[in-house]
């Protein structure tokens, strides 16, 4: 396999691509397919690929590997371009169990749909170093969402968009083509049409949510998979558990990962951090400070690219959105934003021309103070 990993926008080489992704890079796997998506809107997608600095023929590679925040301005890019408000289910949709990498093949070989969903949210990040998958039950459903917990650029929502449509896929491939959710939710605005994306899910969609998230019956936990294998089972989660202790000493990234799935809910205070990694809170905090960083800091970045998100792709209400950040009232949420964006409110965020990049590269991408966490192209 090739080992080139497109970091800020160029193809550079770094070491053997059978290892974990490195911090803000996520798995091309679908994204693969972008040009050929992009063709079938009409549009050059080899010429904006080219335009935002990637090598010809980088993104051909399903196995390697591409930073977050570059991927998810050119999918930003790329829509607007195509006015294709559907890219990233059009690139879902193309998907199959082999765009999750060595976790789509874990899947595969699990013996119920509840153990193959237990192992992508156990292990895609390996593939993933920028958004997390969720499973939580509520009396007789489950909620699966998608969520970013990096930066993630201006299609940030185009890229969670595609990992729900992929995952669908790939439930298609282990249940039956005839598999649908209840219900689908998602972060963003609704489209003008519809059409593409009522025709993948085959279930009714809710726009303007503060997460994006798949909604099916607790029963559907226990499908059976026709292609489980316990023993190829056993052998790829040894090979899955070997690359993730590559990198599990990335102490920031694991933080990130906690604190976004329990964002909304008030458990995100040091202390319940510090008991949830079965340490001190001054050890924490030493750990955080050697790498650079603290602990107010990575929880401010992690609420600014959430709010970011909310803010310029749904019509949620901004008191909806403070509550959804678990701030104690709007007030205090605006005050944050201001703070973390050089000054600019939310309603004025909300309100400047999403296309205009010569405003937001004006705009603060990260929090006041707060030390630049970029990724390289190492392992």
């Amino acid at each position: 396999m090739s080992d080139t990993v497109v970091t800020d926008g160029r193809a550079e080489r770094s070491g053997p691509a059978n290892r974990p992704a490195p911090s803000g890079f996520r798995w091309i796997g679908p994204m693969s397919a972008l040009q050929a998506v992009m063709e079938e809107q009409g549009c050059d997608g080899g010429a904006i690929v080219a335009e935002a600095g990637i090598a010809p023929g980088a993104l051909e590679q399903p196995e390697d590997f591409i930073g977050v925040a570059v991927l998810g301005n050119l999918l930003a890019r790329c829509a607007e371009v195509a006015r294709c408000p559907h890219l990233g289910v059009a690139l879902g949709a193309r998907a199959s169990l082999a765009s999750l990498g060595i976790v789509g093949s874990l899947m595969r070989r699990c013996d119920t749909l509840g153990d193959a969903i237990g192992a992508l949210e156990d292990h895609l990040q390996v593939l993933d170093r920028g958004t997390l998958v969720h499973l939580e039950t509520a009396d007789d459903a489950v909620v699966l969402s998608c969520l970013q917990y990096g930066p993630a650029g201006r299609g940030g929502g185009i890229i969670v968009e595609t990992l729900l449509a992929t995952i669908v896929s790939a439930f298609r491939e282990l249940c039956g083509r005839d598999w649908a959710p209840s219900e689908v939710h998602l972060a963003r605005r609704v489209p003008d049409d519809g059409t593409a994306l009522r025709s993948f899910f085959r279930a009714p969609i809710r726009f303007n949510q503060e997460l994006t998230a798949l909604v099916f019956p607790a029963r559907h936990l226990g499908l059976k998979v026709s292609s489980a294998d316990p023993e190829r089972r056993r052998a790829v989660e040894k090979a899955v558990c070997e690359l993730e202790a590559i990198s599990r000493a990335d102490l920031v990234d694991q933080l990130k990962r906690s604190l976004r799935k329990r964002l909304a809910t008030g458990r995100c205070s040091c202390d319940d951090a510090s008991r949830r990694f079965s340490v001190h809170r001054r050890t924490l905090n030493r750990y955080l400070k050697a790498a650079g960083t603290g602990f107010r800091t990575v929880l401010d970045e992690l609420r600014f690219e959430v709010a970011r998100q909310l803010v310029s792709d749904t019509e949620l209400p901004l008191a909806q959105i403070s509550a959804a950040l678990n701030f104690s009232e709007p007030a205090a949420f605006t005050r944050a934003f201001e703070r973390w964006s050089g000054g600019v409110s939310p309603q004025r965020w909300r309100h400047l021309d999403r296309g205009d990049d010569s405003i937001r590269s004006k705009m603060r991408e990260r929090p006041r103070g707060a030390p630049d966490h970029r990724a390289y192209a190492h392992a």
